[in-house]
């Protein structure tokens, strides 16, 4: 059985992107549709936080540069 990545929050995600957390607010919804990142409910109280695995991440953006687009 292949090793499942530890997912990350928000901030890891963004220095992973090099992008401003604006930035990645402003491409939130390409994300969740692209299945790169999900929401699961941590703390406490429960709240809805941002998540993503790595590898998920890599093949976003091997696509997107394959595709020509600049981060």
């Amino acid at each position: 059985m292949p090793e499942v990545e530890v997912a990350i929050n928000l901030k890891d995600i963004c220095k992973m992107l090099g992008w401003s957390q604006g930035k990645f607010h402003r491409r939130k919804q390409e994300l969740i549709d692209m299945g790169v990142i999900f929401y699961r409910m941590a703390l406490k109280p429960p709240r809805p936080n941002i998540f993503a695995f790595p590898s998920r991440i890599h093949k976003y953006v091997a696509l997107k540069t394959r595709n020509g687009e600049v981060l």
